[in-house]
């Protein structure tokens, strides 16, 4: 098995990060949030996406039948 010198680097970058902050994922993930405000710089932006149900519109037969089997 050939192993990918970009997984590699994540899995070292991973392991740094991780004796850095003790094993804790807490920590972590606090350490990130912080850096965030710090530079005033949000990672993941996007809004939420709001589920749509259409409570009118009828059933599908096949996935009906897939529980009666």
């Amino acid at each position: 098995m050939n192993l990918d010198p970009i997984v590699e680097e994540i899995h070292e970058i991973r392991a740094k990060l991780s004796q850095q902050y003790g094993n804790d994922l807490h920590t972590i993930c606090e350490a990130f949030r912080s850096g965030q405000v710090v530079k005033n710089h949000l990672l993941v932006s996007r809004p939420p996406k709001l589920v749509q149900h259409n409570i009118h519109a009828a059933p599908n037969p096949s996935f009906q039948q897939s529980f009666a089997r």
